[in-house]
């Protein structure tokens, strides 16, 4: 199974992520295109609001990371450009595995 087609994006409001005691917590959720949840950026353990947003939109850009770091490894692996500029692309094909395998 692949992950859920991008472009993700943050949910333009916190959605309630869980009650813990009586509390109910809220989360910056990332959505797909139709609007349905894909993650959350839990608070949890967190005491700043700026680094769980910063998660969440880490998480929301992770699609278009993937595919570009794919890209970028098709290019440089094309008649060995990435030997020519330097680029070992071991590590960039280990990650996109990583990202890509169950």
């Amino acid at each position: 199974m692949s992950h859920t087609p991008g472009p993700w994006r943050l949910a333009e409001s916190y959605r309630p992520a869980s009650a813990d005691h009586g509390v109910m917590t809220y989360a910056p959720y990332v959505v797909d295109t139709a609007g349905r949840n894909v993650a959350a950026a839990m608070i949890g353990g967190f005491e700043d609001m700026r680094e769980v947003d910063a998660n969440a939109r880490l998480i929301a850009a992770a699609p278009a990371l993937l595919e570009a770091l794919e890209e970028a490894v098709a290019f440089l692996a094309d008649s060995h450009r990435g030997l020519a500029l330097g680029f070992d692309t071991k590590a960039a094909r280990a990650i996109i595995r990583k990202a890509t395998t169950p």
